[in-house]
């Protein structure tokens, strides 16, 4: 406020105090200040994509996409606003023109991996697990580090019970480099059962129910690992608890078929 003061004429000193104010939550005098770095420079995308972003952080959808519109207009090159309108979109679950803004990004900067992962997850909204498995790997190999993404990857491996082995490099590693992850823990514990390693699966997942204990699908999986073990008792209470905790539908045939046949 003080640069603003003494410098009044400067764009960069309102965009720095506009940034704090981001930063504090104080979403009003951040759209202030932006608004009068837009007075000194019409042509700069940062400013309308920043201006987006704090409008999207109000859950001001319509505003947000009118600026990230605006940002893109002006620099066709500026990715951050295609990647931005892919996140409000998402956040719509408009999830078709989700994709195709965070498509737009990557065109323009093909090693984005944070918008590959998201298009990732997307994907798996849509249930398109092929299109979300090569978007995970894609993030991966930009990113070779991105637990998220290894996360996500080994995850639908699991599910798929495809690539096991796999999954378990990738849950591994993700783990050395983020420990203590209860949704990490969580998907060690799921690639180990579908490998048939039941007693260091029942070690994460009991772990990870302790963390989370009110996810259903932590308590599932911990059930499901249960009835391989031959631990009946144990599993029914687990899975019928998992059940009272709005399991996923998906899984909750499963879940009471296993309860039946563990009687």
């Amino acid at each position: 406020e003080k640069i603003v003061v003494l410098e009044p004429g400067k764009a960069d000193a309102y965009f720095k105090a506009a940034i704090i104010y981001i930063k504090m939550e104080r979403y009003e005098e951040a759209k202030k200040k932006l608004t009068v770095c837009l007075k000194m420079s019409t042509s700069n995308p940062i400013i309308y994509d920043t201006l987006g972003l704090v409008y999207a952080k109000e859950n001001n959808s319509e505003e947000a996409l009118r600026y990230f519109k605006e940002s893109v207009r002006i620099a066709r090159g500026y990715f951050a606003g295609y990647e931005h309108m892919g996140d409000v979109y998402s956040g719509q679950k408009n999830y078709e023109e989700s994709i195709k803004k965070y498509q737009q990004a990557v065109a323009i900067q093909p090693n984005l991996a944070p918008v590959y992962l998201k298009m990732g997850m997307v994907f798996e909204l849509q249930k398109l697990d092929e299109k979300a498995i090569k978007s995970y790997e894609k993030a991966i190999e930009i990113a070779p580090n991105m637990w998220e993404a290894m996360n996500n990857l080994a995850y639908l491996y699991a599910e798929r019970k495809t690539n096991l082995k796999k999954a378990i490099d990738l849950i591994e590693k993700a783990n050395k480099i983020f420990p203590e992850n209860p949704g990490m823990i969580d998907t060690l514990g799921w690639v180990y059962c579908q490998n048939k390693m039941y007693e260091k699966a029942c070690e994460n997942l009991s772990k990870a129910a302790e963390l989370l204990p009110t996810q259903g699908v932590i308590c599932y999986h911990l059930g499901v690992t249960y009835a391989e073990m031959g631990r009946k008792e144990d599993a029914i209470k687990t899975l019928e608890r998992a059940i009272a905790l709005q399991l996923d539908m998906k899984y909750v045939e499963n879940a009471m078929r296993l309860i039946e046949k563990q009687r």
